[in-house]
């Protein structure tokens, strides 16, 4: 399992009472390479069927990506400008356990499905680890991270329903999860 991932910018234009007025951008996007298992089971009987899959976490491969920083702040007495890009940095995404259950139940030539997954707690972790730079004003040594945050126990939700065999020739079907994630 592989995904590129562009992080949003994170902008800040924020004005505090002590006349501190911060602008910036600050965000990255990698590309992370992991591996995981998968095994699941299915049962069937007349006009009801269900499954069952269980998802390990993943194991990190390989990744990479690039930071950027383009930060200033300005007050009455003073400025303070930030700005670096650091690409080919080590990233690492992770994927929690997760299991799957799904649901289905034939109504003549109609099945409705219903599914949920449920998805363990992961804690906050660093994907990227900036290197250090010295930011121009004032000179001081900074490091930037990419920081995914935690997620506690999710579940994940979806329906679906079916409608096939209009006439001989004709085939309708209606297929497509509602899902909430």
């Amino acid at each position: 399992m592989s995904n590129t991932r562009p992080e949003s910018l994170c902008t800040r234009h924020p004005h505090d009472g002590a006349q501190n007025h911060p602008h910036g951008d600050t965000g990255g996007k990698y590309s992370a390479l992991r591996t995981l298992a998968k095994i699941g089971g299915y049962f069937s009987s007349g006009p009801v069927s269900a499954g069952l899959a269980v998802t390990t976490p993943s194991v990190h491969i390989t990744g990479s990506g690039e930071l950027g920083v383009n930060d200033a702040e300005f007050t009455a007495d003073t400025t303070v400008l930030r700005a670096t890009v650091q690409t080919d940095l080590p990233a690492e995404f992770k994927s929690p356990l997760s299991v799957a259950l799904g649901l289905g139940w034939q109504i003549g030539k109609a099945r409705l499905n219903a599914s949920g997954e449920w998805f363990d707690r992961i804690d906050p972790y660093v994907v990227m680890k900036g290197e250090e730079y010295v930011q121009q004003i004032p000179q001081e040594v900074r490091q930037p991270d990419l920081v995914q945050s935690g997620r506690g126990i999710q579940l994940g939700p979806g329906t679906g329903i079916r409608v096939q065999g209009v006439g001989r020739r004709i085939r309708l079907v209606l297929d497509g999860p509602v899902r909430s994630d």
